[in-house]
């Protein structure tokens, strides 16, 4: 019996594989070796806990790695954490509106939110057209730029109307308007220049003012422009902008000719 005892303690002394009674998976562990004690799943993630109990939730989040917890150092990423993305899907809604991250870190899904950072930027916002801010996440600011242009080189004489026409399409709405015009005219006291938009509406841009001043160069706005025009332009937005729009220009005495030369618009449509 003597000579067998220091057999027996050598195995004691934790090199030799044994089975954890609370492993549940019975794969065996070193009896010295923490980080493995109850390795329920064998692959050397064992928690030194009770059987089964392997699967963690380090980011407190509610959900654990065995419920599909993709991230568990973040506790905004988990399954159905985007449920305006999806219900299911392990994603990350930093900003809490319900959308997932469009750029998440590697092993988590891709959801619609550009900016997971700010709760006022997600599909689900409404785009306020050229303020820079891509509101609603679908790659534009809103709105779209329409120009067109109207026949120039056209003869103003004495007591005369002329009129030239340009063509809109892609407008359903306009937000703003600039109209650009060059007409050469050696006495702008004569000429009255109106516009006459596919609505019906009619703005009178010149109406024989400037006496014997020289030449109408310049852009009417409704709010700006070089140019002050005689009617407003503000009853012009809100309105469909598609169709054929007309500038007159209309020479109401003798002596003084001129030109138009050219004139175009350029719409910020909804």
């Amino acid at each position: 019996m003597r000579l067998l005892l220091p057999l027996l303690t050598g195995c004691s002394i934790g090199l030799t594989p044994v089975p954890n009674i609370n492993d549940s998976g019975g794969y065996p562990v070193l009896t010295d070796d923490t980080a493995m004690l109850d390795d329920d799943t064998g692959l050397g993630n064992g928690n030194n806990g009770p059987s089964g109990d392997d699967c963690v939730d380090a980011d407190s989040d509610g959900i654990d790695t065995c419920s599909g917890d993709c991230d568990d150092n973040d506790s905004n990423t988990y399954p159905g954490a985007a449920d305006a993305d999806s219900a299911t899907a392990c994603m990350t809604d930093a900003d809490g509106d319900g959308y997932g991250s469009d750029s998440p870190r590697n092993g988590v899904t891709a959801g619609t939110d550009c900016d997971d950072t700010n709760s006022n930027l997600s599909p689900s916002q409404t785009e306020t057209p050229f303020d820079g801010v891509d509101s609603n996440c679908d790659g534009e600011d809103g709105g779209n730029m329409v120009s067109a242009s109207g026949q120039g080189n056209l003869t103003i004489n004495d007591n005369s109307t002329i009129n030239s026409t340009a063509s809109v399409s892609g407008c359903p709405e306009i937000l703003d308007l600039q109209v650009s015009v060059n007409i050469i005219h050696t006495y702008i006291g004569d000429l009255e220049v109106t516009l006459n938009a596919p609505s019906g509406q009619s703005i009178t841009l010149h109406n024989r003012s400037g006496s014997g001043s020289a030449n109408i160069v310049g852009t009417y706005a409704p709010n700006g422009g070089s140019l002050t025009a005689a009617q407003s332009l503000v009853p012009l937005l809100g309105n469909p902008g598609n169709g054929s729009w007309r500038l007159t220009v209309s020479d109401n005495a003798y002596s003084d000719t001129g030109m138009l030369s050219a004139w175009g618009l350029e719409l910020s449509c909804l």
